[in-house]
């Protein structure tokens, strides 16, 4: 469905059109659609086990509420750069 909103006029990126249509679908379907995925949760729904099958060449790990993602390449100034969505927190990059 995240994939579909942004097939919408003017929702080629996650901006206040996006969020609208995201917001409308999510109140009359009953669906989670947000501007980022979460593959866990979205096992979790399903009954499917989860597990982490590619390797990633990068942890990062917010300082502030240390939520936990994995990238396999990152832009050279990510810690300077990127705050965390959720808390504001900077990051911390385990190889």
């Amino acid at each position: 469905m995240h994939e579909l909103i942004h097939c919408m006029p003017y929702c080629n990126n996650h901006g206040r059109e996006f969020k609208k249509y995201a917001k409308i679908i999510n109140n009359t379907y009953g669906y989670d659609i947000s501007r980022v995925g979460n593959k866990k949760k979205d096992f979790e729904k399903s009954n499917i086990e989860f597990s982490e099958t590619k390797t990633y060449k990068f942890k990062i790990i917010c300082k502030g509420c240390k939520q936990e993602f994995y990238r396999h390449r990152l832009h050279k100034n990510f810690t300077r750069k990127y705050r965390c969505a959720k808390c504001g927190g900077r990051f911390e990059i385990e190889i």
